[in-house]
């Protein structure tokens, strides 16, 4: 990024006499921040931080673009920040989400969360059971099994057979997917 005459530009300037805006050579392409290289392909697109406009490619922020990132957009990790309270401050509690690098402090959360969890975490946006496509994990529950399932999926059983699952009090004599 350049500054001159009062604006930003995006540019890669090959040559530029000092204290003049006079290029002699500009390419006028997004440039991974990381690894130098352009995003002409599919497979090279890059994303942009909605705070700082530095570019990436998703590889080499380590991001998959999802769609809560195309909705809400991203932030490299120079910039992240709680989504609650807007600080970068307490890293040791700001969990970023698995799925779209959203980040919040254990205690920014509604509700907040004691720890910081072992293993996956998901935020708001991203988080649905596998099982019934539940975005809450339902009333007086916690998310199971990583964030991949809500509590009444998780208190189910499952036949050996189809892997279908069931509830415990259904008292199944036989399984209606696979008849055993």
């Amino acid at each position: 990024m350049l500054y001159c005459d009062g604006s930003i530009h995006r540019y890669i300037v090959l040559a530029l006499h000092e204290n003049q805006c006079q290029y002699f050579g500009c390419i006028f392409q997004d440039v991974c921040k990381s690894c130098g290289a352009f995003g002409r392909d599919e497979e090279s697109k890059l994303i942009s931080c909605t705070q700082c406009g530095q570019c990436y490619h998703p590889y080499c922020a380590n991001v998959k673009v999802t769609k809560v990132i195309l909705l809400k957009g991203w932030r490299c990790l120079d910039c992240t920040v709680c989504e609650g309270c807007g600080k970068p401050d307490d890293e040791g509690r700001l969990l970023l989400c698995d799925d779209c690098d959203i980040s919040y402090h254990t205690y920014c959360l509604k509700p907040p969360l004691e720890h910081v969890p072992k293993g996956n975490w998901k935020c708001k946006w991203c988080v649905s059971c596998l099982n019934c496509g539940a975005t809450t994990p339902g009333f007086g529950c916690n998310w199971k099994n990583n964030y991949t399932q809500c509590g009444p999926c998780a208190s189910k059983v499952i036949c050996p057979a189809c892997r279908r699952s069931y509830q415990q009090e259904e008292l199944i004599l036989q399984c209606v997917q696979c008849d055993r």
